[in-house]
């Protein structure tokens, strides 16, 4: 459907942004559609004001972390703890993008699993 080069100018992007809400759309459904299956969850299921906030909730946690971090190493050495919390903000915008795509794989997972109940049922 989409070229090779298209999807990975699209996870080129992902990895330079925060996450803004069509960040947070793009996170949540937008890859993971592709990667997880077409078609398997709905797109309301996944992409929702609920799971939006969480998803910018828990981005802000976890890069407030990393920036607690980078402070208190740098208050102790300037020098290692630059070097040291850029590797930590690096490691958040690692983390953030992949805790869209795990929750959507764990609903596309679920999805197939109860698909596959679903042909047992009617084959028997």
């Amino acid at each position: 459907l989409y070229s090779e080069e298209v999807l990975d100018s699209f996870v080129a992007s992902q990895e330079h942004t925060g996450g803004g809400v069509v960040v947070g759309i793009a996170q949540l459904y937008g890859l993971e559609d592709f990667i997880h299956g077409r078609n398997k969850v709905p797109f309301k299921q996944v992409v929702n004001f609920k799971n939006l906030f969480k998803l910018l909730l828990t981005n802000v946690i976890v890069f407030s972390i990393a920036f607690i971090i980078t402070i208190v190493l740098v208050a102790f050495n300037a020098v290692a703890g630059i070097f040291i919390g850029v590797a930590f903000i690096a490691i958040a915008f690692i983390v953030t993008g992949l805790n869209a795509e795990s929750y959507v794989k764990a609903i596309a997972v679920e999805a197939a699993e109860a698909d596959e109940e679903v042909d047992k049922k009617v084959a028997a």
